[in-house]
């Protein structure tokens, strides 16, 4: 990650570092409980999805895709705001709508910055609030995303809030968060939500993603066999919604799409920076009922799942 010479790590790929201090011989990042290895763990919890509908109205269904960050109260400043307008100009660059003629309302997010737990522990709270069931599959409609006042100013002055919102909103629109309501959504899946008989796109302590775009993408991009990995380790709120890396993000991952590191991807569990968006997290959203660009998936009679 981004920071002062006052720590600088190289690995063989790519440096890493962050803003830290030296307190008596010691590393601090503020008061974040760090690895010692410069990566930041991702360590959010998840609301919960209160309103499920068929779909939205039919004044409120738009083609294309597109996110609406509110902002409800001045607990964020004028650049953290735009951190977020940034990170909404990002997924709405790659995401360009719904499969199979879905047409689902804007995405509607409310950001703030309240105070949760001080320096440090729970950096915040992100996820979908409510959500649609259409074409098989359930779409994000609102979320939220409160970074802890404490910490978010910290981020801000090591250069990573952007790409903290940046993953978080992933989460927002389903990476990990609706894997196991699509396809298809059923109760029985744990998704509380349908009565279709889909077989999620990940079962909780499995460690592996079934999607079909997703795998193809993990054996072409990656050259790996099966099915991605998703990570176990880390505790609640990063293990199974996460792509797998090293245990803290503490090293190289060695699997690569021959320039960048999973270690780097931006929906792994900790924040190495700077990170990349694969092709295998696009093909996931297709996976769960988006379209992106570049489209997806790939020639899906192309792979095999062991």
């Amino acid at each position: 990650m981004k920071g002062s010479t006052s720590f600088q790590r190289s690995w063989t790929q790519r440096s890493v570092g962050m803003f830290l201090g030296v307190v008596s011989g010691t590393m601090s990042l503020g008061a974040f409980a760090q690895n010692g290895e410069g990566a930041l763990h991702l360590n959010f919890t998840r609301p919960e999805i209160k309103t499920m509908i068929k779909g939205p109205p039919d004044a409120a269904r738009v083609p294309g895709f597109n996110i609406v960050v509110n902002f409800p109260d001045m607990s964020l400043t004028a650049s953290q705001q735009m951190a977020f307008t940034n990170a909404e100009a990002f997924w709405e660059a790659v995401l360009t709508g719904y499969r199979d003629a879905i047409l689902v309302g804007s995405v509607t997010i409310d950001a703030d910055a309240p105070a949760i737990d001080g320096p440090g522990g729970v950096l915040g709270s992100a996820g979908p609030t409510a959500a649609s069931q259409q074409g098989g599959f359930v779409l994000t409609t609102t979320g939220s995303m409160s970074f802890d006042s404490a910490d978010v100013a910290v981020l801000e002055m090591s250069g990573e809030l952007e790409e903290v919102i940046r993953h978080e909103m992933g989460h927002v629109l389903g990476f990990g968060t609706l894997w196991g309501c699509n396809p298809d959504p059923n109760t029985a899946n744990g998704c509380g939500f349908g009565a279709g008989a889909g077989t999620p796109l990940y079962t909780t302590g499995s460690g592996e993603f079934i999607g079909a775009a997703a795998t193809a993408r993990w054996q072409s991009e990656f050259g790996q066999m099966g099915t991605p990995d998703v990570e176990l380790e880390g505790g609640a709120g990063t293990a199974d919604g996460h792509w797998n890396e090293v245990l803290g993000g503490g090293g190289l991952v060695g699997i690569t799409d021959g320039v960048n590191d999973m270690a780097f991807e931006l929906m792994t569990g900790w924040l190495n920076s700077p990170t990349f968006l694969s092709e295998m997290t696009l093909a996931q959203f297709y996976d769960n009922g988006f379209t992106s660009n570049p489209m997806t998936p790939v020639d899906l009679q192309s792979f095999t799942i062991d």
